[in-house]
């Protein structure tokens, strides 16, 4: 029987080598990891690694190259996002009690929806 590892067991070199999406798919995860590439963008700013989450598993890469992350929001719902830190990779942990997360195109500018 193998042991999946969760997201508390994946060092942020493990993190960024997860297969990377196709980066015109639209994708939904239950959380999702935001972690620094230490890459910098043509802008000037960090790249961000946005890595899907199912079941606590660490999927994909949704996207690798953005500088830029907006959030929306169905105004109607009362969203609450949260958001904690894990400890070995130091990848920021985004998740609701209630809500899904998709994932548009990866772009350098990319839009998450809290769905």
């Amino acid at each position: 029987m193998t042991i999946k590892k969760d997201i508390h067991q994946f060092s942020r070199d493990d993190l960024l080598s997860l297969p990377i999406r196709a980066w015109n798919e639209i994708s939904e995860y239950d959380t999702i990891l935001l972690l620094s590439t230490q890459k910098i963008h043509e802008s000037g700013w960090a790249m961000i690694a946005i890595i899907g989450v199912r079941e606590y598993q660490p999927i994909e890469i949704a996207c690798n190259c953005c500088d830029d992350i907006e959030w929306r929001f169905n105004p109607e719902s009362n969203t609450k996002l949260r958001m904690d830190c894990v400890l070995k990779s130091s990848a920021l942990h985004a998740w609701s009690y209630k809500n899904k997360f998709r994932v548009g195109r990866a772009l350098s500018s990319i839009t998450i929806e809290v769905i």
